[in-house]
């Protein structure tokens, strides 16, 4: 029984790290695909292809398509910010490195999702949040190059800085509805409404463009929707129901040195050193934040005593 434990999370373990570098490639392959086509567009097709694509994992699962009433209007909110965080996302990356956005949008989202909750629910924050949030600024200055006026407020940082914002508002509202719906029910309604938020679309561009692009364009659109989004977000979520929440949780710190490397590989960016200290240091914020546990140090203890 011990030994099918093991083996159960070693091979969620080496699941889960496979995920993450299904999200950090999305980064990339992302920034390709707003080369041949609108970022509505994009972002339409995507929220499409997550939802059909969740339909046999919700089935094979066994879960449950039914939804509470009282819920409906939280899932309107958190499709409206799923949406703009992807509107963000996508227009944002062309005005810069694919690797810097996946590295500020992916180590700001969650040091924002505390300060927001802690200002929101009227909670105090432990002496570990404090250092964590502190760090965070200090990073964030960093990665958004704060030395200079026209640098901080440039487009790519006002775009990633509002599309961490729009995720950390949206992973506050979503922990509502988590406690009535199984996360991969809750993620397959909440691309579905936010592809009818950019429906309209089809309507209003010239759709004839799809005939043009080239075969890479349905590739990239594959890994980013049903690689990065469907299939990682499904093992992640069972990840975390095995390895618990703060192992599991600790994975996605690997998420922005993904994207940076394979923004690296496929793209050819050079990350700049304010990114990899900023990134770093973010990393660690978010440790003290959502993942430090006391007992982490006792080996340090022990050997000072």
């Amino acid at each position: 029984m011990a030994n099918n434990d093991t083996s159960q999370r070693i091979l969620w373990s080496v699941l889960m790290f496979v995920a993450m570098i299904f999200w950090g490639m999305s980064w990339p392959f992302s920034k390709l695909l707003t080369q041949q086509a609108s970022p509505y567009l994009i972002a339409f097709l995507r929220f499409a292809a997550v939802s059909i694509t969740f339909i046999p994992v919700i089935l094979f699962l066994k879960l449950s398509f039914k939804i509470p009433k009282n819920t409906l209007k939280m899932f309107v909110s958190v499709s409206l910010f799923n949406a703009l965080y992807s509107l963000f996302f996508f227009v944002g990356l062309g005005f810069g490195f694919a690797g810097k956005a996946g590295v500020i949008t992916v180590t700001l989202s969650p040091i924002l999702t505390a300060l927001f909750a802690a200002i929101y629910y009227k909670t105090h924050l432990l002496g570990r949040e404090k250092i964590g949030l502190l760090i965070g600024l200090i990073s964030g200055g960093f990665l958004l190059q704060a030395s200079s006026f026209e640098t901080l407020f440039s487009p790519f940082n006002l775009f990633f800085v509002a599309a961490a914002t729009s995720w950390a508002i949206l992973t506050i509202i979503s922990r509502h509805l988590s406690e009535h719906l199984h996360p991969i029910v809750l993620n397959f309604y909440t691309s579905l409404l936010s592809a009818l938020w950019f429906f309209p679309v089809i309507f209003i561009q010239d759709m004839s463009i799809l005939l043009e692009v080239k075969a890479d364009f349905w590739l990239d659109l594959f890994i980013i929707a049903v690689l990065s989004t469907a299939i990682g977000t499904s093992i992640f979520y069972k990840g975390v129901s095995v390895l618990g929440i703060n192992q599991g949780a600790s994975f996605t710190l690997i998420t922005p040195l993904s994207a940076l490397f394979f923004s690296f590989v496929i793209l050819g960016e050079i990350p700049q050193w304010q990114t990899l200290i900023g990134g770093t240091g973010a990393i660690i914020a978010i440790y003290f934040i959502s993942l430090y546990q006391s007992h982490h140090f006792k080996f340090f203890k022990k050997e000072s005593l």
